[in-house]
């Protein structure tokens, strides 16, 4: 439906963005780019248009090309937790310095935060970011907290076989 949409209404980005959404929840990012890349072409403020751009080049390893797109939408959409998350994890995947691990750490803690406070938080998706936090923290040598991160991923998730692996 997004395809012919995008057919018969070829300048509206929201149905270009919906058609690169597609992409990524069938997990092909690679279908989702060009889609996504033209949402952008024709409103490059929008801040979702800009994360999910971002979130789609992160998952083809192309973190050079997601960071300005995600450092804009957590910055332009300060409340938004899959923006900080995704930024702390582009970050924390090419973090060269202890400054940025730590940097993706509170990114990943504001997004934690930011879920919490949705009316209805989701504990999976909170206890994956812990997770991640957690490695992290591990990489900035402070294991004490990283196991902090990792029981609270637990308890919100705690038939997760691979939380328990990790802890």
């Amino acid at each position: 439906e997004f395809e012919r949409l995008t057919r018969m209404a070829p300048k509206r980005a929201d149905a270009w963005h919906w058609l690169g959404v597609c992409g990524i929840d069938l997990n092909d990012p690679s279908a989702a780019l060009p889609a996504l890349e033209k949402a952008v072409a024709l409103d490059d403020k929008s801040a979702v248009y800009r994360r999910d751009l971002g979130k789609a080049l992160l998952q083809l390893s192309r973190f050079d090309a997601a960071r300005p797109h995600l450092e804009y939408a957590a910055t332009t959409q300060a409340a938004d937790p899959e923006a900080q998350y995704l930024l702390g994890r582009c970050i924390s995947t090419t973090a060269r310095s202890d400054e940025e691990l730590k940097q993706a750490a509170n990114l990943m803690s504001l997004a934690v935060h930011l879920i919490e406070h949705q009316p209805e938080p989701d504990p999976v998706n909170i206890a994956a970011i812990q997770v991640e936090m957690a490695e992290v923290l591990r990489q900035l040598k402070h294991p004490d907290k990283a196991l902090e991160a990792l029981g609270k991923a637990r308890k919100q998730d705690p038939t997760n076989l691979t939380i328990l692996h990790r802890q």
